[in-house]
């Protein structure tokens, strides 16, 4: 088995497995040989997608913080 095999738009499971966010498979991946330097269609490599994915949420977790905020003010530590 080609562990930097490519499929559909010439993601490798390294790409694949960044892209999805799962940095543990990632991580096996490049254990076991994966190249991160291999880009898909667009050019864009595995840590690229990586990025993007953790770009997303990151903003997910602080929209939702924000909108918790709203209802629940923000007291700081030193004016309770």
């Amino acid at each position: 088995m080609d562990i930097n095999a490519k499929g559909d738009y010439l993601e490798t499971p390294l790409y694949s497995a960044c892209a999805s966010g799962r940095v543990a498979i990632a991580g096996l991946l490049l254990k076991l040989g994966a190249d991160p330097t291999t880009p898909n269609h667009r050019g864009d490599l595995p840590k690229d997608a990586l990025f993007r994915r953790l770009a997303k949420l990151l903003t997910s977790y602080l929209e939702s913080l924000l909108e918790w905020s709203h209802g629940n003010p923000i007291v700081d530590a030193e004016d309770a």
